[in-house]
């Protein structure tokens, strides 16, 4: 034991912990965690929805399948990036940003290319968000029942405000949004990690993101451009809603 660590005041020696002060700040970590479940259940079920729709409803399952194994390949993954504070929070930082730019380039590269075998692609922004949640959940292993209770919370709100996202900015919007969910979820990792240019850079992130979402919802720049094998041209009318693509 190193000398120092220990007083003795004529009684019993005492150990010093650290002072309250020194120690994570709860309260964000919960966010961040909160945010990033969140997000993931938009992104899966989002583009398991878009799945249903370019391909058939029964490749629903192998896209759920494709996001949970890249979710457990993140977890396997983590142990290769873990680090100790604040490192830690700097890297979920950057990890959640890439999660952010993947979702919508996963998103172009399912809207662009013909093939059940492309959907191995989709599963890239699932083994980063696997990662992070796995790297986050590791860190708060000593009140690992209050993040696990965000860790629900997250996921339950994923799954309630789908419908919404989904009847209002249609499909591919709603998945740009769990991108931009993403991207605001580093700017709490980088807050905490003391990371002021990480911590801009992720909101500014979504703040792209979102723009994104309003200049797609008027003009479908990213939109469904085949479905069932054919390519879709001339239409008039489109809308999405929680079960189907008219």
């Amino acid at each position: 034991m190193p000398p120092g660590s220990l007083t003795y005041d004529g009684k019993l020696p005492r150990i010093f912990s650290p002072a309250s002060g020194d120690g994570p700040d709860w309260p964000q970590i919960y966010v961040g965690i909160a945010m990033t479940t969140l997000a993931t259940l938009i992104l899966e079920l989002s583009l398991a929805r878009i799945i249903a729709v370019i391909f058939d409803i029964g490749f629903v399952p192998m896209g759920i399948c494709v996001a949970l194994f890249g979710l457990a390949g993140g977890g396997v993954l983590s142990c290769f990036v873990a680090a100790v504070r604040p490192d830690i929070y700097r890297r979920l930082g950057w990890l959640s940003a890439g999660i952010g730019l993947c979702s919508v380039l996963a998103l172009l590269y399912l809207l662009t290319h013909a093939g059940p075998e492309r959907l191995t692609f989709a599963a890239l922004p699932f083994v980063l968000a696997g990662t992070v949640l796995s790297l986050a959940v590791s860190d708060t292993v000593g009140k690992i029942h209050q993040a696990y209770f965000f860790y629900l919370i997250g996921a339950a709100g994923g799954c309630l405000v789908l419908v919404p996202f989904l009847n209002t900015f249609g499909g591919p919007n709603t998945v740009i949004i769990a991108g931009a969910l993403f991207a605001a979820s580093s700017a709490v990792w980088f807050n905490l990690g003391n990371h002021s240019r990480g911590r801009a850079a992720g909101v500014a992130l979504a703040l792209v993101l979102v723009f994104l979402v309003v200049v797609n919802t008027r003009w479908r720049i990213v939109d469904v451009t085949y479905a069932k094998g054919r390519v879709l041209a001339g239409e008039t009318f489109v809308k999405w809603n929680s079960f189907s693509r008219v």
